[in-house]
């Protein structure tokens, strides 16, 4: 019901991304998507002069086909400005556009994309991974919580939004070494989670417990 009653163009962009956010609880995935379909509004306004609504109005009418739409969204973003976009990037806006063009009671089908088109393969990103020499700097400029936290995240693999969410019932001071459980509703895949914390992590954390909470070392147990 919520839907019918949206109208213009940023009501709708708006909406689809509060729903993408509330499915993956990643405020960078839904800045990624609001991104996206910028570039895609910038294409068609570029390219087809039309605003989503009026892309819509085609749609319906079959004056256009959103197939082909996409793929003439693909090529302006591998050509756009002197090198085009990277194929990681490529993939997402293409993507995006599609899931926001679904959600206005499109069927668009990945199949049905590949009879037209094939978005590129997504370059491999190597990162350089966290050194005991940056880790331990990092800690040395950082107050006393964020170190809690920092080393909470670095020993376990926890994402912040599951870090924030932690409750004193997810933590087993009782086994060695300190076991935490994620519980299924904080994780990106909705799936309980079980992970465990270096004993640098746990001193810390009983000594952040018993400053802030006034624990004593018997309540770990």
């Amino acid at each position: 019901m919520h839907s019918m009653q949206i109208q213009t163009v940023d009501e709708k962009i708006q909406y689809f991304l509060e729903k993408k956010f509330r499915y993956s609880k990643s405020y960078a995935t839904m800045d990624a998507y609001k991104t996206a379909l910028r570039k895609f509004q910038e294409f068609l306004r570029v390219e087809l002069n039309i605003d989503i609504n009026q892309l819509l109005i085609q749609f319906e009418k079959k004056t256009l086909d959103p197939i082909d739409v996409l793929d003439r969204f693909y090529m302006f973003l591998s050509n756009y400005g002197k090198k085009g976009y990277a194929s990681r990037t490529i993939c997402l806006y293409v993507i995006a556009a599609k899931e926001f063009l679904n959600s206005q009671n499109l069927h668009i089908y990945n199949e049905d994309i590949k009879q037209k088109f094939r978005l590129p393969k997504k370059s491999p990103i190597y990162e350089e991974g966290l050194t005991k020499d940056i880790l331990v700097r990092l800690l040395h400029n950082s107050h006393t919580k964020l170190q809690t936290a920092i080393l909470l995240c670095s020993s376990s693999g926890m994402r912040i939004e599951e870090l924030v969410q932690l409750r004193i019932s997810d933590i087993d001071f009782s086994t060695n070494p300190t076991t935490l459980q994620i519980r299924a509703e904080t994780t990106k895949t909705r799936e309980l989670r079980l992970t465990h914390i270096t004993t640098e992590a746990t001193t810390l954390l009983k000594d952040y417990l018993r400053r802030t909470l006034g624990w004593t070392e018997d309540q770990y147990f």
